[in-house]
């Protein structure tokens, strides 16, 4: 009988991760996820190797968020929501126009050294590419807390 009970369990333990393994994909897939930040177009607000919680259901954008969005390239961008729909948009004196209904102007924080949607390849980011709003910094851990 006790074979028969180890192998009970066994089959019971296996459901069980799988079941556990199924909501962890669903969440990561639909409700949030971890990103981490490569390179320093968003300095000084975020660094290079900082990791960031990032929600994803349920996002509408608005100005000064930061978000995580499909570039196109394969890789995310992390930028910060400078205008929404209908907003008309001018940096350093520069005329970029309205944006589109859906869409939005990002901007990194280091203007110097980010390219967003002021250059062709981004432009104007449709909300459909937005893989979602960072509100957390996960690490390091002296920085841990909520991002502004």
């Amino acid at each position: 009988m006790s074979s028969f009970n180890s192998k009970r369990e066994i089959r019971l333990y296996l459901i069980w991760i799988l079941i556990m393994t199924a909501v962890v994909i669903i969440i990561n897939t639909y409700f949030f996820t971890f990103v981490n930040v490569v390179g320093s177009s968003m300095e000084p607000t975020l660094h290079n190797g900082d990791k960031l919680f990032l929600v994803k259901w349920g996002y509408n954008p608005t100005d000064s968020d930061i978000i995580v969005f499909d570039s196109g390239t394969g890789k995310p961008y992390i930028k910060r929501v400078y205008a929404t729909e209908n907003q008309s948009v001018i940096v350093c004196g520069k005329d970029y126009g309205t944006v589109p209904e859906n869409s939005v102007f990002v901007l990194g924080d280091n203007l110097g050294n980010s390219i967003d949607s002021r250059y062709e390849s981004v432009g104007f980011v449709n909300n459909k590419a937005i893989m979602g709003h960072a509100l957390f910094r996960i690490y390091p851990f002296s920085k841990i807390g909520p991002l502004d």
